[in-house]
């Protein structure tokens, strides 16, 4: 856990967090209720698209969801499978509610998974769940910003792509973030978007907050290949201007490297993003362009391959950054890196990621820089790097080593809040009252 510096406090208003007038009387009317008139709202709105609300949330054993925490989403990516793991680890129970289901959980991975389609449903949820901490992923958006207007226990926030440190987010996002970060009693983060945010922005971080990269939640050994050829795959994104890997995958493919290229699990066939790289693979029989793959063919797929990429084409190149800032690319981090090294992988990085370079130097197999030279000859760099290949001890990137970390702040979250409700409670006694309770 590391602690923050104070900062100035950030005002609020709805109009410059850009919240619709009509959806702010909603929010206002919910937040006039009383605790049991939110319950019975709640109640009367969840019941018909949660048939088994009653049995497992309303009626419980004491106790049971004592160490239970709340995973609330849009859309699940691998960020709240991985961190689910973790608390398993640290002793705690995860259930999640979101929009969509999770792609990449094994079964078991929560202890229940709902799926609503209204996103207030969400929030709703999260006043009647009996534990007492509820963990918010996807900062950007209503639905994390109305969670944090209607606090239902203690809030935690996953930092992932944030708002300050993209060029084309407006005002009225960036003040949301704000608002949201102000407010949250605690904060996960994978990078050194943390320290950023808080030096850079100014941003109001919660002074409870805990460095997590995505933990490793499984193990696999690639087999040796005897076909002499090298093969490096991309998991993730495939776009255009900042997010453009298509040059760095037309010098492999030119110098014989056969090159595999899997969707982002958002994204799909028809995006216009994606038809550059279509159109690559019709011109070159060594380009494969697939769908979201998950769960063993994922990990199956890493493993027909010697090198995994995670770059960024303007650090490559020098250019100008167009969506992000320049701070927020040096200081990120990636799912997919530590994918790579979990599968035995090297790793081809860029000169401008700092943070991911760091990992990657430190934990994967092998690690190549691709930059200008780099890419005038590709294959004979990665075979060299290949024959310099060694498998490093990753331990600390397991969930096993994240969960006991993340079930220490978790509790440490909790304890936090009850020392905060204990002291408004004594606030509102007389001071002579209060003196008299603490002797």
């Amino acid at each position: 856990m590391q602690a923050s510096e104070p900062v100035a406090s950030v005002p609020h208003s709805a109009a410059a967090c850009g919240i619709d007038p009509a959806i702010e009387r909603g929010i206002q009317a919910l937040a006039s209720l009383s605790i049991p008139s939110r319950r019975a709202f709640a109640i009367q709105q969840l019941s018909p698209v949660i048939p088994r609300l009653a049995q497992n949330y309303l009626h419980t054993a004491r106790g049971k969801f004592d160490r239970a925490v709340l995973f609330v989403s849009h859309k699940p990516h691998s960020r709240e499978t991985r961190l689910a793991d973790a608390a398993r680890h640290g002793g705690w129970t995860p259930y999640l509610i979101a929009l969509d289901q999770p792609k990449s959980a094994p079964a078991g991975t929560f202890a229940d998974v709902i799926v609503v389609h209204d996103p207030l449903q969400l929030v709703l949820f999260a006043w009647l769940f009996p534990g007492r901490i509820v963990h918010g992923f996807g900062l950007k958006g209503d639905v994390l910003y109305i969670l944090a207007r209607l606090k239902p226990a203690v809030l935690v926030i996953d930092l992932y792509d944030t708002s300050a440190g993209t060029k084309s987010d407006s005002e009225a996002q960036k003040a949301q973030e704000a608002f949201v970060l102000k407010t949250a009693d605690a904060a996960t983060h994978r990078d050194t978007r943390l320290n950023r945010l808080k030096r850079l922005y100014r941003q109001p971080i919660p002074s409870q907050n805990l460095f997590i990269h995505d933990p490793i939640t499984q193990r696999a050994t690639r087999p040796p290949r005897q076909d002499g050829k090298i093969k490096v795959i991309s998991t993730g994104w495939l776009g255009e201007g900042d997010n453009s890997i298509l040059r760095t995958v037309t010098a492999l493919l030119d110098d014989g490297i056969h090159v595999c290229l899997v969707l982002n699990p958002t994204q799909g066939m028809d995006y216009p993003m994606v038809q550059p790289y279509l159109e690559l693979a019709s011109r070159y029989p060594h380009l494969s362009v697939r769908e979201p793959v998950f769960g063993e063919a994922y990990w199956n797929l890493l493993q027909e391959y010697d090198f995994g990429m995670a770059i960024s084409e303007p650090s490559i190149f020098s250019e100008p950054l167009t969506e992000f800032t320049d701070d927020a690319m040096q200081n990120c981090g990636s799912s997919r890196l530590v994918d790579y090294i979990a599968a035995g992988l090297g790793v081809i990085g860029s000169p401008g990621l700092h943070f991911q370079n760091f990992i990657s130097r430190r934990f994967a197999a092998t690690h190549v820089v691709a930059d200008v030279r780099f890419l005038a000859s590709p294959t004979k760099l990665l075979q060299l790097a290949l024959e310099n290949k060694r498998q490093k001890d990753v331990t600390a990137l397991t969930s096993q080593r994240a969960g006991a970390r993340l079930g220490t702040f978790y509790t440490e979250a909790l304890r936090t809040d009850l020392k905060k409700r204990t002291v408004s409670r004594a606030g509102a006694r007389s001071p002579r009252a209060f003196a008299a309770s603490t002797k």
